[in-house]
């Protein structure tokens, strides 16, 4: 016979669990009610501009000048007060490119040259002075693509060829000579994606197959043959997305789904057939955000929620949260605040630029189910 005590604190025990369960947490992205600027904000990337160990901000704005916030080291930013240039700035990318051990920053300008900016270890910036072509740029990266320990420069035009600038390894670069393609190119990314230890190149195109391009380990690249869809791609990246060992490739999409190619090994990549929202998606970024050991995705959306998709370890995703209503253009991650969780930060048309930080929410159950006065 069942002990009436034991069956009495069974149940108790069980509610208990249950109000725990009830009272214990949600884990999302919260705004963090920082807004950054009024300007019009093309891209945003992350990096440690001042040597304080955390990571601070880099905007590239619209004719207006391009501007840099500095973190706190929880997360909080502010104005460094610096103005970088007002041109028609669509594009920006921080690296070591005159070796002296601090981030400096290029930038892709629409229609007008595209500018080397030298940090002074301070994250106070200085005009180089170089002018790198005068085409629609749209997106810049950079990577050691001729293997001599520095970082080269690649550009993607609007119906003009993409470029190549090699780094002497002081920070001046010089135009390869080599033209890729004459495609409307939106955005442009490095990695090495058939394993032979070299930075090949894959790039997007709006209205035209997205095209990946093989390096042969000096800097020389050749197209592979591949054209992965024919959509209106915004941007692509390049990530290990079903830990195997090897770069896959996520792409916004303007208002068409956004799509993952699993690469085979060897730089050949195949469309996974998921379709991602049918949103006017405008970047992308990769990071753990749950901590699951895998990568998982958030989409920058024009005018539309930006999404985040979590990753179910094999590449597949499913869509977890839906962040803001802004005219989002570009979107990070990363480490703000040194607590091993990703926040994000979006750059926005026209609106401050915005922080979300990825925290636990408690609740109990007169937020479940009302605790009226």
């Amino acid at each position: 016979m069942i002990n009436p005590y034991f069956r009495f604190n069974k149940y108790k025990y069980s509610i208990f669990i249950f109000i725990f369960l009830l009272t214990a947490c949600s884990t999302s992205f919260i705004d963090s009610g920082q807004s950054l600027g009024s300007n019009d904000s093309n891209a945003v990337v992350l990096g440690d501009v001042d040597g304080d160990g955390d990571l601070d901000m880099a905007v590239a704005n619209q004719n207006q000048g391009n501007r840099i916030y500095l973190n706190d080291g929880t997360g909080d930013f502010s104005d460094s007060g610096l103005s970088l240039g007002a041109n028609s700035s669509q594009s920006i990318a921080l690296g070591d490119i005159d070796a002296d051990g601090d981030l400096d920053m290029v930038v892709a300008n629409q229609n007008q040259g595209n500018r080397i900016y030298l940090n002074d270890g301070t994250g106070d910036f200085s005009d180089s002075g170089q002018s790198l072509a005068t085409n629609d740029s749209a997106s810049i990266f950079l990577g050691d693509v001729d293997g001599d320990g520095d970082l080269d420069i690649v550009v993607a035009n609007r119906n003009q060829a993409n470029l190549l600038y090699i780094n002497d390894s002081s920070g001046n670069f010089s135009d390869s000579g080599q033209a890729f393609g004459n495609n409307d190119s939106r955005s442009i990314v490095l990695g090495d994606v058939d394993g032979d230890n070299d930075l090949d190149m894959v790039v997007a195109n709006q209205g035209q197959p997205n095209l990946v391009y093989i390096n042969d380990s000096i800097g020389n690249f050749s197209d592979s043959g591949q054209s992965l869809g024919s959509n209106d791609s915004n941007s692509v990246i390049l990530g290990d997305l079903d830990n195997d060992g090897d770069l896959d490739m996520a792409v916004a999409n303007q208002n068409q789904g956004n799509r993952i190619y699993i690469n085979d090994g060897f730089g050949t990549f195949s469309d996974s057939n998921q379709s991602l929202n049918t949103n006017d998606s405008r970047s992308l970024a990769l990071g753990d955000v749950d901590n699951d050991g895998d990568l998982d995705m958030v989409v920058a959306n024009y005018d539309q929620n930006n999404r985040v998709y979590i990753n179910n370890g094999t590449g597949d995703f499913d869509e977890d949260q839906a962040l803001g209503t802004n005219s989002s253009q570009s979107i990070a991650l990363g480490d703000l605040s040194g607590d091993n969780k990703l926040s994000i930060v979006v750059a926005n048309y026209g609106q401050g630029n915005t922080v979300y930080h990825y925290e636990t929410e408690t609740f109990g159950l007169s937020d479940l189910f009302g605790g009226g006065q």
